[in-house]
């Protein structure tokens, strides 16, 4: 019985997770609160995040886990410090390499392009864009946006509620639950959610 509602629990998680990749919400800069472009922002773009939100019940605990860089750079209520990236700090150094010591092709500019074809960013010009959103990379950074939202916590709250509401699962313990819940990346480093429940 602990089993399945342990399983109903973290499917719910999931999916209210994956809800919540797909949310647009505002993203700014590291450079304060200056709005990225555009102002509203989804994290689904190949979908490789949102399809790497999963739940595990083991040993009375739900592990969610989902890819490193969601942890680390773009959900920024997962680690102690602020996600985002900020490669330059402020600073974009023109590439001062002799000809001979260039590669043909750059791995950031090839997976911004993609990036750029799967957000369906509007541009005539896809890698004319991703040398433009590097340097901005590079100059600006971004900050990284909530995962658990007040209303992504109510929502987890509410079926919580919902679920030890139905007589097959009386006597269950809202707070024990929720002690239960950790989150993991895909290379198995542990977080504290702080749920604010």
């Amino acid at each position: 019985m602990e089993e399945e509602f342990l399983n109903a629990f973290g499917e719910f998680i999931k999916l209210r997770v994956r809800k919540q990749i797909k949310t647009p919400q505002a993203r700014y800069t590291k450079l304060g609160k200056i709005p990225k472009q555009p102002p509203t922002y989804n994290t689904y773009a190949s979908g490789k995040l949102y399809r790497s939100v999963d739940y595990r019940v083991i040993d009375g605990l739900i592990y969610l886990f989902m890819e490193d860089y969601g942890i680390d750079y773009v959900f920024n209520d997962l680690l102690d410090e602020q996600a985002g990236s900020w490669p330059g700090q402020g600073r974009f150094y023109p590439d001062r390499r002799r000809p001979e010591e260039k590669q043909n092709k750059s791995a950031l500019l090839d997976a911004l392009m993609k990036w750029i074809v799967n957000k369906k960013i509007p541009t005539t010009n896809v890698k004319g864009m991703a040398f433009a959103v590097r340097k901005n990379m590079f100059k600006a950074g971004w900050a990284g946006i909530p995962l658990f939202t007040p209303q992504v916590n109510r929502d987890i709250f509410g079926e919580a509620e919902r679920l030890l509401g139905l007589p097959e699962y009386e006597g269950f313990v809202i707070n024990d639950i929720l002690d239960r819940f950790t989150l993991l990346s895909k290379s198995s480093a542990q977080f504290n959610l702080g749920l604010d429940l």
